[in-house]
């Protein structure tokens, strides 16, 4: 994965608290599911048999007949578009941060699209953070997976690194978040700052 915009995310830590956030790496391929049913309600329970979300991954609505306010407005959704999931059952997701009470009644089709989650069987994770933008010399903090201080859930398919803030002697870092999967390819998931305050 190239390094681009896309991959760029900064973070602001409250000092003290527990640096923690959700890494969910995502593949290209879409996974499409055929939806029967979408609630006028808020939110929005939406049906699709046996969808294969897992909870809190980002998903869009593509195409659905009735209410077209739910569906994305590209194909295929970027930024806006995709809404975070709540998992109800194995056919069932809900979109939190959907208000569907006012919009047109679900008639038929459409479709519940997301990014295939990347297999994270064999993988292992790195966050090293240094004090210079061009993240040269010893790095400041280093936290890896193998190491326990990032955490793989194969269920929700994140990863979740941890840094307690209490006691760093740095309050602005620079970092890069990289996996490596079960055949030694290297990927770059993320980079940035993080800033402590």
């Amino acid at each position: 994965m190239s390094c681009d915009c896309q991959n760029q995310q900064d973070f602001c830590v409250s000092a003290g608290a527990t640096f923690h956030p959700t890494v969910r790496w995502a593949t290209d391929v879409l996974t499409s599911v055929p939806i029967t049913g979408i609630t006028q309600t808020t939110p929005p329970v939406i049906t699709a048999a046996a969808h294969g979300v897992p909870n809190g991954w980002p998903v869009a609505v593509v195409a659905a007949g009735g209410m077209t306010q739910i569906n994305a407005t590209r194909y295929p959704p970027q930024g806006p578009d995709w809404e975070k999931s709540t998992v109800l059952s194995v056919d069932t997701v809900a979109l939190n941060g959907e208000n569907a009470a006012t919009y047109t009644p679900y008639t038929s089709g459409g479709f519940l699209v997301y990014n295939t989650p990347a297999v994270l069987t064999g993988v292992t994770a790195a966050m090293t953070i240094w004090d210079n933008p061009d993240r040269t010399g010893t790095p400041l903090t280093t936290l890896t997976s193998t190491g326990g201080q990032i955490a793989i859930d194969m269920v929700l398919m994140t990863l979740t690194p941890e840094l307690q803030t209490a006691a760093l002697p740095w309050t602005m870092g620079y970092y890069t978040f990289d996996v490596t999967d079960a055949s030694g390819i290297v990927t770059e998931l993320m980079r940035g700052t993080i800033t402590i305050q």
